[in-house]
């Protein structure tokens, strides 16, 4: 007999042979139910993917499109007026709406669509922009500067090659000499692009200077002080540290590109962007990438050493 003081046992969990065998279309449903979800999920990654494909392959042909009627209308100015006179006026506001418009581009980095860094790319929108709205549009004394010129042409060769290559990637079409434009124009363009950035505000100093344009003075209802003047100089000294992270990037991407080429069983190229490591690593390409590197990094410091002296 069970004592009656002894605690009652839990009843047996299992209380048939049935439970430790399932019937026999239970594993089969669950397996099917987990094949239906799979198929689902990737269903849902495809059509985002298509989607985004899509919506990228647009985008690229509407900015091709936009900086070649850019560079038309550059090159028709020209030829019917003889002189660079008034070009940055005539095409201002194309040149505003394109450039403005690539704002869309840190959206796609920061949504995912487009694997690259959402920095780096803010960081490059952002000096365009810069360079636009608040030296050549707010400073028009500067607009017939040789040096705008300069990078409108830079600016208008190099997007143009950009988008006109992301379109043709993505459509599975590339030729070839848009491919090679892509991977070699950057080392004339860069660093004329950068004097060019340079000298337009470095010209736009003295009038920002006389008229105290964008600048506050004590005393003032907010009790702040700002001087455009000195922060305009600041922009100029940061062009090295900026330009040299920049081009680390860049240089390391491209000659990676160029060593996989060159080898007869290469992988596809990811244009997913690479880290340019911090300290110079032994490893083959590295000569080739910090010859360049250095060039123009040296370029852009004798500029802004002229430029400085210049100032003071």
């Amino acid at each position: 007999m069970r004592d009656p003081a002894a605690p009652s046992l839990p009843a047996p969990a299992v209380s048939s042979l049935a439970d430790f065998h399932p019937a026999p279309g239970t594993m089969a449903s669950g397996e099917e139910d987990g094949t239906v979800e799979e198929k689902e999920n990737n269903n849902k990654k495809k059509t985002k993917s298509t989607l985004a494909t899509i919506w990228l392959t647009s985008y690229n042909i509407v900015m091709t499109v936009g900086w070649l009627v850019l560079a038309l209308a550059m090159i028709r100015f020209y030829v019917q007026k003889g002189s660079h006179r008034g070009l940055y006026r005539s095409i201002a506001r194309t040149l505003k709406f394109f450039q403005t418009f690539a704002l869309v581009e840190v959206g796609h980095c920061a949504i995912g669509i487009v694997k690259t860094s959402v920095i780096v790319t803010g960081v490059q929108v952002c000096s365009r922009l810069f360079m636009v709205w608040f030296i050549t549009n707010g400073i028009r004394q500067v607009q017939n500067e040789e040096s705008v010129i300069l990078f409108l042409v830079v600016w208008t060769v190099t997007e143009i090659t950009r988008y006109s290559y992301y379109t043709f990637s993505l459509l599975n079409h590339l030729p070839y000499f848009i491919k090679w434009a892509r991977y070699n124009l950057f080392i004339i363009l860069y660093p004329l692009g950068v004097v060019g950035e340079l000298f337009t505000i470095y010209a736009a100093l003295p009038f920002v200077r006389r008229s105290g344009l964008y600048s506050m003075r004590l005393p003032n209802k907010y009790n702040v002080s700002f001087d455009y003047y000195y922060c305009l100089i600041i922009v100029m000294l940061s062009y090295i540290p900026c330009n040299a992270h920049f081009l680390s990037y860049l240089v390391h991407y491209i000659v990676r590109h160029v060593e996989q080429n060159k080898k007869v069983k290469a992988p596809p190229i990811d244009d997913t962007p690479l880290h340019f490591p911090h300290t110079l690593q032994k490893q083959h390409g590295t000569e080739e990438q910090h010859e360049i590197f250095k060039d123009i990094v040296i370029l852009d410091a004798c500029i802004l050493v002229f430029l400085c002296s210049s100032i003071l």
